[in-house]
């Protein structure tokens, strides 16, 4: 599992090194340069950064919940309305 803050390094850090899509993350997953970046020891293999699909939920996890917020947010207000009309 990779914390949040790990991830964001690590996505900060893969474009900065030319990786802005979330699936060029599989490339690099081992990539001993960027290891020391985030914080991982680059001889240790078993500590590979987050894989591509990870990048991408979080990529996206922001949007949906938000969206959910907002969705949750109409329902009550359009309930209220029921309500006091």
């Amino acid at each position: 599992t990779h914390s949040v803050e790990d991830v964001l390094t690590q996505e900060v850090d893969l474009i900065l090194a030319g990786y802005p899509e979330g699936n060029d993350a599989q490339l690099p997953r081992n990539e001993q340069l960027l290891k020391p970046l985030v914080g991982k020891d680059p001889r240790r293999e078993d500590e590979p950064f987050a894989s591509g699909s990870t990048i991408n939920r979080f990529q996206h996890a922001f949007t949906r919940r938000k969206a959910e917020k907002m969705i949750e947010g109409c329902r009550h207000e359009i309930h209220r309305g029921f309500i006091v009309s």
